[in-house]
């Protein structure tokens, strides 16, 4: 449902009518989906830093 929201085919209080949710609810979950998403990027880039780090401590004790 939020992704259908995010694609904009439809308004959001169309698409809320049609599955049964209110917009306060899509608009919940739109937030939840987001800093999801965020929170998940960010274990990506500390994930990437840990392995140059790891590779570099290599590097030093050869």
């Amino acid at each position: 449902i939020v992704l259908e929201g995010f694609r904009r085919e439809v308004t959001v209080n169309d698409l809320c009518r049609r599955e049964g949710i209110r917009p306060h609810s899509y608009y919940a979950w739109t937030k939840e989906f987001m800093e999801a998403g965020r929170e998940r990027l960010s274990r990506d880039t500390v994930r990437d830093a840990t392995r140059q780090e790891i590779q570099d401590l290599k590097r030093e004790n050869g």
